[in-house]
């Protein structure tokens, strides 16, 4: 199966700060946060479906589930490396929550367990997604 790492991780972090951006403005002008728990899921539905998408313009069929699900993996360990990373950045600006995460950091640790459970199975769905919908924009069928 075709992916890109690269492609991924760009992807990734480019619609994880369009959604903080994005939630930054809606509070300023609203006075009510956004930011809620589903913001670093909504990225690996992004670049996984534009992974997805890309594979679709390369072939005409859907690989078999194993080889999605084999891919699901390394796409997912891509996005926990890129929230890893900020979140590091935000402890980094927020003195507050480095001391909340050194007074537990179990909390911090289950917290990236939880995502990182999450990640796999949607990475592999919404691979899925963007590989039916790319075929069905292009008329050749929405794979099986």
């Amino acid at each position: 199966m075709i992916w890109s790492p690269k492609r991924y991780a760009l992807v990734y972090v480019g619609t994880l700060i369009a959604l903080v951006v994005l939630s930054a403005v809606l509070t300023a002008l609203t006075g009510i946060n956004f930011g809620s728990a589903a913001v670093p899921l909504i990225p690996v539905f992004a670049a996984a479906m534009v992974e997805g998408q890309r594979h679709a313009r390369i072939v005409t069929e859907m690989p078999p589930g194993g080889e999605i699900w084999r891919a699901a993996l390394p796409m997912s360990a891509v996005a926990l490396g890129g929230l890893v990373v900020w979140n590091a950045i935000i402890l980094a600006l927020n003195p507050v929550a480095m001391a909340a995460m050194r007074a537990n950091p179990s909390v911090m640790i289950g917290v990236f367990a939880v995502y990182a459970a999450l990640f796999i199975p949607l990475n592999r769905m919404f691979w899925a997604t963007g590989f039916k919908s790319e075929r069905r924009r292009t008329g050749s069928g929405g794979g099986r």
